[in-house]
């Protein structure tokens, strides 16, 4: 396993210091504006990196080689969710660096605020690698990119939806307690998208 967490990040290498780039140029335009632009966009960006790896998997034929390999398939599966976690949760800890060091230099009052935003944005980028994963394994990287365009969009749709049918949203009440909640609901839910992912990928033939 730490041999596949190994591979991983290795070939994201270069992806992730272009992300480290952009954090700091991100925190130095913060930092002048006295506004956090960069925590919603930070894990955003490490949870595409996770659709990443596949893509590059797939035109190196990773998958192919492995398996020749002693290597089982759930652990290639299994790598594949922990590195996801790993990004998104590295992601959420960088926008909550951001965060604090405008707070600290800028004194913005909304730090508390920008904590709750990057807080959703993580529960968010789990749930959607719980429904991109099975996907991807199902339907591979080219006809997947339509349904990340759908599922990235899909937010946006149900809103205007929403809008036009003027449904009466959520009190802020509700809303700040279902995302406290959420956490019951988004860790059996990665366990499921595990499972359906390995049974999914002990069916492939490579």
């Amino acid at each position: 396993m730490k041999g596949l967490l190994l591979k991983e990040l290795l070939i994201l290498k270069g992806y992730i210091k272009i992300l480290i780039i952009l954090f700091g140029v991100l925190s130095a335009v913060s930092w002048v504006n006295g506004e956090n632009m960069g925590g919603s966009i930070i894990i955003m960006m490490f949870m595409i990196l996770a659709i990443t790896s596949f893509s590059l998997d797939e035109h190196a034929k990773w998958d192919v080689f492995v398996l020749t390999t002693p290597v089982a398939r759930k652990s290639v599966v299994l790598s594949k969710y922990i590195l996801s976690v790993i990004l998104i949760s590295a992601g959420a800890l960088i926008a909550l660096l951001i965060s604090f060091l405008i707070e600290t230099f800028a004194a913005t009052g909304d730090f508390s605020e920008q904590l709750l935003v990057i807080y959703a944005m993580a529960l968010t980028g789990f749930i959607f690698i719980s429904v991109m994963l099975p996907i991807l394994y199902k339907f591979g990287v080219e006809k997947g990119r339509i349904v990340l365009f759908l599922v990235c969009f899909s937010p946006v749709i149900l809103s205007t939806i929403l809008a036009k049918s003027n449904i009466r949203p959520l009190s802020d009440a509700v809303l700040s307690m279902s995302l406290w909640f959420a956490p019951l609901i988004v860790l059996p839910l990665i366990c499921l998208s595990f499972y359906i992912s390995y049974r999914i990928y002990l069916k492939i033939e490579f």
